[in-house]
């Protein structure tokens, strides 16, 4: 796709996206999320679980595998590169490169060599022993409760599902902030957090 500006990938890749949300079984990349050991409050869109893990699987599949009580709290989500690595520089950095050499190394820094903050006591993100074609993504984010609403955004292109999750608080502006800034998503999305922001906390404030 050499030459295509990403703006058209992307805008390309929106219009496909009601056909790949309900379709896992099409992923080629897995994330997983670890959980707070507080319970974390579902996702506008009813993916989000307070324990075990949910298998992504778009609008059409709402129930959600539960890991037994000794694994680790989790959220698991089956997606595609396509539509995180054209808008996320984290997840480019990473699922451009998953390698064999990249996988089960214990690395806790992107491929490029930069160095992440140390996030929660789950460390840093990193590429997990896994098929090189289907990579997995161990991805502590500073708010879990929000990332099903940010997939939904990346795969449509619609903030409306962002500003009507704010405003019913099934999600908080702070937490969709953090993990926007730390995922590297673009200044798009970061603006219209803005105006979202300027129009319904600061005059509260």
């Amino acid at each position: 796709m050499a030459g295509i500006p990403l703006s058209y990938i992307v805008h390309r890749l929106h219009g496909l996206a009601d056909h790949f949300w309900t379709r896992p079984e099409s992923a080629d990349c897995t994330v997983i999320v670890p959980l707070p050991i507080a319970p974390v409050p579902s996702s506008a869109n009813g993916f989000g679980t307070r324990r075990g893990s949910a298998r992504f699987a778009g609008a059409g599949d709402r129930n959600p595998r539960h890991a037994d009580s000794t694994s680790m709290r989790r959220l698991t989500f089956r997606l595609h590169k396509d539509y995180l690595s054209t808008q996320s520089t984290l997840f480019r950095q990473f699922l451009s490169s998953a390698t064999p050499l990249d996988l089960d190394t214990g690395c806790t820094t992107p491929p490029d060599g930069s160095f992440l903050p140390l996030l929660n006591p789950f460390g840093q993100p990193r590429l997990l022993s896994s098929n090189p074609d289907n990579p997995t993504l161990f991805l502590p984010l500073p708010d879990p409760s929000s990332f099903t609403i940010l997939l939904h955004y990346l795969y449509h292109g619609d903030f409306e599902v962002v500003a009507r999750s704010m405003s019913q608080k099934k999600v908080r502006w702070e937490g969709v902030v953090m993990n926007a800034d730390f995922l590297g998503l673009d200044e798009v999305l970061k603006n219209e957090l803005g105006v979202w922001w300027r129009r319904n906390i600061s005059p509260l404030a």
